[in-house]
């Protein structure tokens, strides 16, 4: 069994490494569209010996509407070469308890052509140690809705996926068939490490909000007050359960 990988990058620096030590276990190929990163993110993508970096192309004047044409076109290249594929961001991990590939494997099994997770925001006072795996010290989150996105598909079965800006929600044409119960899990990891990663970074996406993107009111949540972002952060503290210990009922 064969999957491939799609994502974007810029500037992750800090979460790549746990990114491409969970899904550098599970998958055969992994293509990274990077956006100019000036971190050290395109050179370590580029010494990973399952990774294939390219160049997001020109944006024009929304980051996010050139994200969607990645999300909504790059994976068909692996159709006739890959029985499943991924479409995710850097935080976002497929998670399933008896490991990704077997669920995966099961579910071609069984004749199942698309995931459907339970989403969750995961929460977490810090990232990591080196060499740690998020997935195994950050276990808390909160389900969410609109963190259940569509993105573990057989290129070969579906057509289109017709997603909206986000990819949060999507309608999928051509032989879709899901699991009767949910198993697989989303895992969010944008509220970690809320002082040394999470206000930077979201200040650092409102910033690079193309004007195209500020018209159309993409990317609010990036422009939020510091405070707000601490609230949410907390709330999530406060509401949050372990999710990675056994199967999502």
């Amino acid at each position: 069994m064969r999957i491939d990988l799609y994502s974007i990058s810029w500037n992750e620096r800090r979460m790549l490494p746990f990114f491409l030590d969970y899904y550098g276990r599970e998958v055969d190929r992994l293509v990274i569209y990077d956006d100019r990163s000036d971190d050290g993110t395109a050179e370590v993508l580029a010494r990973h010996p399952k990774v294939d970096v390219r160049a997001l192309p020109a944006k024009g004047s929304s980051f996010v509407l050139a994200a969607l044409g990645i999300w909504e076109h790059a994976w068909k290249e692996s159709r006739g070469h890959a029985d499943w594929v991924i479409v995710t961001n850097i935080d976002e991990y497929i998670y399933h308890p008896a490991g990704l590939r077997a669920y995966l494997q099961r579910c071609t099994e069984e004749g199942i052509t698309m995931i459907h997770p339970r989403g969750y925001e995961m929460v977490g006072d810090r990232l990591p140690a080196p060499g740690q795996r998020l997935v195994d010290v950050v276990r808390k989150g909160v389900a969410m809705f609109g963190q259940d996105k569509r993105q573990v598909f057989d290129p070969n079965a579906v057509s289109e996926m017709n997603y909206s800006p986000g990819r949060h929600q999507c309608r999928p044409t051509g032989r879709i068939v899901e699991p009767s119960e949910v198993e697989a899990s989303l895992l969010h990891y944008k509220y970690v490490d809320p002082l040394a990663y999470l206000l930077r970074r979201q200040r650092s996406l409102a910033a690079r909000m193309l004007e195209g993107d500020r018209q159309s009111g993409f990317g609010a949540q990036y422009h939020l007050t510091g405070d707000q972002i601490l609230r949410s952060f907390e709330w999530l503290k406060l509401h949050a359960t372990d999710v990675t210990a056994s199967p999502p009922r």
